[in-house]
């Protein structure tokens, strides 16, 4: 009796240390960023709060705290510990890649080691936050509160957009952004369309096209199972304003569809290439933070793809890594078709959303998949 109110205790708190990981990542992380270096507020490094929960959470953990767990999640459990692995046997060398040396490698550390962890340990909660009447609270209040802030930010200029100062923060703040936006949409079902409508206005506005076209993806599948009528109604709105649509082709979002040049891509295709040459020597162990030696120190010059995984990890991580994905991804299609619950509704559109900016424009620093594969690993059991 002991034994199980200490269990349901702990995973109370590891929960609530979850729900606050996940709230400051998607929340507190884009506003602090964005205070940094737009309004020039004082410095707060925010790998340290990720740290601090990493560290909450392993406290807690015993050894047979994910005992009867399904293989499927052991599985993506023992794949993740290799990783983390590959990235400590690194550390002697990677230390001094980086110009800032030890400041790069722990900035790059606190995205792969200590957030994989995080994202992997919150899919094993989700299904309990999403229950939660403080977590719908919270998201949704947030939501409002963006959306405000991104609005006002955006028509102060005549190009409507969140001036960043020439700072490149957009991705992380429309990536955390949109996975708000999939939590609200989740979780408010009466104001589904407003919530799709105005989400996809503020990507448009916080300029990152993987974001805006992969919620845009997402929210269309989600009105089509949800809503038909209304699908068929903004559909044949849309093919009434196509023309002004067409007015924006050589606008940066839209340049990609209609085939012009940007700038942004050409620079991704030769980083592309580089990465492909790496690739050659490096694919049977990789070389974790390789792309940082081989552009003399400089962050940022990764494959912006999921073959950055194999760039960085090996082979072996990769194809593992593949496989898990696939079947984890079949899983949360068939129970999207055939059950409806926030659980698998919000995995699945969630994952979908991840696997679109992974595929075309997101690597190896983009944590949030290790959520997906934990937490349909879950579902699919009835754990």
């Amino acid at each position: 009796m002991i034994n199980k109110i200490i269990l349901s205790n702990t995973k109370k708190y590891q929960t609530t240390v979850i729900f606050l990981f996940i709230v400051s990542f998607i929340v507190l992380q884009p506003i602090l960023k964005y205070s940094e270096y737009v309004l020039n507020f004082p410095r707060i490094n925010f790998s340290i709060f990720i740290v601090l929960f990493f560290c909450m959470y392993i406290l807690t953990i015993s050894r047979d705290i994910y005992k009867g767990y399904s293989l499927n999640l052991l599985f993506t459990f023992w794949i993740l510990l290799f990783i983390t692995g590959i990235q400590i046997i690194s550390m002697p060398w990677a230390l001094y890649y980086g110009l800032e040396g030890f400041s790069d490698y722990l900035k790059i550390i606190s995205k792969t080691f200590f957030c994989y962890w995080m994202f992997w340990f919150s899919g094993l909660h989700l299904k309990d936050i999403l229950t939660q009447r403080r977590a719908r609270l919270f998201f949704t209040t947030s939501w409002v509160f963006l959306i405000i802030m991104i609005f006002l930010n955006s028509l102060s200029n005549n190009y409507f957009k969140v001036i960043l100062e020439g700072e490149a923060i957009y991705l992380m703040l429309a990536d955390c952004f949109a996975v708000l936006s999939i939590f609200t949409l989740i979780y408010n079902k009466k104001f589904d369309l407003l919530i799709v409508i105005l989400s996809v206005i503020a990507l448009f506005a916080l300029w990152s096209r993987a974001s805006l076209y992969s919620f845009i993806f997402i929210s269309a599948l989600y009105m089509i199972k949800e809503h038909k009528f209304k699908t068929f109604c903004l559909l044949l709105l849309g093919l009434y304003f196509l023309d002004s649509f067409l007015l924006l082709k050589d606008d940066r979002m839209f340049r990609i569809i209609f085939g012009s040049f940007d700038t942004s891509q050409s620079i991704r295709e030769k980083v592309f290439q580089i990465g492909l040459n790496d690739i050659r020597i490096t694919w049977l162990f990789g070389s974790f933070m390789g792309e940082v030696n081989s552009n003399y120190g400089h962050v940022g010059t990764y494959i912006h793809n999921y073959l950055s995984i194999l760039r960085q990890f090996g082979i072996i991580p990769f194809l593992t890594l593949l496989f898990l994905i696939i079947v984890c991804y079949y899983k949360i299609i068939k129970l999207w078709l055939f059950e409806h619950n926030k659980s698998i509704n919000f995995l699945f559109y969630f994952t979908t959303f991840i696997l679109i900016e992974i595929i075309f424009a997101r690597s190896y620093l983009h944590p949030f998949i290790w959520m997906s594969l934990s937490g349909i690993s879950i579902l699919n059991n009835n754990e």
